[in-house]
């Protein structure tokens, strides 16, 4: 599977995440950004269809940064 560009994920990473938090970036804690699991869930649902890849439940609880989610789509 060819991988998306790092500018391209974050890019849509940024521009996803600013309808749940108006200052928000890739250092950004998880717990800060989504008020509900509802809103975590919904946005790792639109990564995974973006990125073509699937996030294991104990993998979403591990990410504590945006960028982490970055981080697991380069070594999946």
């Amino acid at each position: 599977m060819k991988k998306i560009s790092n500018e391209s994920i974050k890019k849509f990473l940024l521009v996803t995440l600013s309808k749940y938090s108006e200052s928000v970036s890739l250092d950004s804690l998880i717990t800060d950004v989504f008020t509900t699991e509802i809103d975590y869930v919904s946005f790792l649902l639109q990564v995974e269809n973006k990125l073509g890849i699937e996030i294991h439940d104990e993998n979403a609880m591990s990410f504590e940064t945006i960028n982490d989610i970055v981080k697991y789509y380069y070594e999946f």
